[in-house]
């Protein structure tokens, strides 16, 4: 009975030693509970990124080696595909390693309430100096791409000046949404739902105007160029800044948006409508439609840390 007990134990320990050693790169999001979606599709972060306490360290000598490292967590509900870069003042810094390289993080889920969170960490030397200290900048840079959905009740009504609707199933009007829906860029209101009548006038088609805002702390690029300006390839183009693509569905039939791809302004909106081929009725009756809208964009973060290169005197 003992030697078994004893095995156990080695084994046990042998399995935790194995563990100590792995390095961890990728930090955990245990689920917490399930949430409800309506939990999940709220905020206006999406991917947050830190630099890691004391790396870089405020004050480094010369010749030195040390650490820079951020940590990257998906704040949001759409998981995120992007690029990392360091900038570093390579004058009077040198580093080992690459200082650009991809990444991908999941999102919030209704099982997964905690976004995933990364940590990235780059070894740097300190070059020797003529004067007794030198003052630096050290940057860090994240470009991704993301989606923001929102999904929204709103009651439509079909009726038109020469007939009117008497039920009182619900009542057409403007709706604020704060708070976000899961990610930096965000649809800010919805106005009333116009009904544009048809020829024969037996017939109408809603038309839906959102006011779309960027709520976050970034800027907002083409989704589909989005590693340029990581990458430093964007030049002094203004065309991939602020452009957000949208689609948009109301009871499952798709609805056309004009513009279909937004730049965003101070007060940015874009009118969406059903096609006549899915004019609704008027004898079909006030109804409550699900409002479905997805937005596809990139985002750009920047943080920057100031240290201290001293000489060894």
């Amino acid at each position: 009975m003992s030697g078994k007990w004893l095995s156990s134990v080695a084994f046990v320990f042998a399995l935790f030693l194995l563990l100590s050693c792995q390095q961890v790169t990728q930090l955990g999001r245990s689920p917490v509970k399930q949430l409800p979606i309506a939990e999940i599709h709220t905020g206006t972060q999406g991917v947050v990124m830190n630099f890691v306490d004391g790396a870089p360290p405020a004050e480094v000598f010369e010749k030195n080696r040390f650490e820079i490292a951020i940590e990257v967590e998906n704040k949001g509900a759409s998981n995120a595909e992007g690029v990392y870069v360091f900038g570093v003042p390579t004058d009077v810094i040198s580093v080992d390693q690459v200082v650009f390289d991809s990444f991908k993080l999941e999102g919030k889920s209704p099982f997964a309430p905690v976004g995933e969170r990364k940590r990235f960490v780059l070894v740097a030397t300190a070059g020797e100096l003529l004067e007794e200290h030198f003052p630096a900048t050290i940057t860090a840079n994240i470009c991704y791409q993301y989606s923001t959905k929102v999904t929204q009740v709103i009651c439509i009504k079909p009726e038109t000046a020469l007939r009117r609707e008497t039920r009182e199933i619900c009542t057409p009007q403007a709706k604020g949404l704060s708070g976000g829906q899961g990610g930096p860029v965000a649809v800010v209101s919805i106005d009333k739902p116009l009904m544009s009548p048809t020829r024969d006038q037996n017939a109408v088609v809603p038309v839906i105007t959102l006011r779309v805002q960027n709520v976050g702390s970034g800027v907002v690029v083409d989704k589909g160029r989005f590693s340029e300006l990581c990458g430093g390839r964007a030049g002094e183009g203004q065309d991939l800044l602020n452009v957000v693509k949208i689609d948009a569905k109301l009871s499952e039939k798709p609805l056309t948006c004009k513009p279909d791809v937004l730049k965003l302004a101070e007060d940015s909106s874009v009118t969406c409508r059903l096609s006549d081929a899915d004019a609704i009725s008027l004898e079909s009756g006030t109804y409550e439609g699900l409002l479905e809208v997805q937005l596809d964009y990139g985002y750009v973060e920047q943080k920057s840390k100031n240290i201290v290169i001293k000489k060894i005197l």
